[in-house]
């Protein structure tokens, strides 16, 4: 018994450091690779996509995008936000999907 409960102990201790080992809620080091203005924006836009507010959700993150057209981040939760819309938005990021494309060869 008191081996099981070490082992618990032990997993519970790796397992949170393991959730916890996300980007902080400052995005300290998401800011420093993307700029402070377009990752606030994205904060912005992640908030709207989690109150499942996805139209709103897609407007902040091409600003994001806008500011920054490297932001891998915002590409893939623009992409999201854009599916949870609906089919009809599918089309939307062609364009997109095509620079990818052409900037990997």
């Amino acid at each position: 018994m008191k081996r099981y409960l070490s082992l618990l102990t032990i997993y519970i201790i790796a397992t949170s450091a393991a959730f916890g080992a996300g980007s902080a809620a400052g995005g300290g080091a998401l800011k420093k690779e993307q700029g402070a203005q377009p990752v606030q924006i994205y904060n912005q836009g992640i908030d709207l996509m989690h109150a499942k507010k996805f139209a709103e959700a897609q407007v902040k993150f091409q600003q994001a995008l806008s500011e920054n057209p490297d932001f891998a981040e915002a590409h893939n939760n623009l992409a999201y936000s854009l599916r949870k819309q609906g089919p009809q938005n599918y089309a939307s990021a062609p364009g997109d999907r095509q620079r990818v494309k052409s900037e990997s060869l």
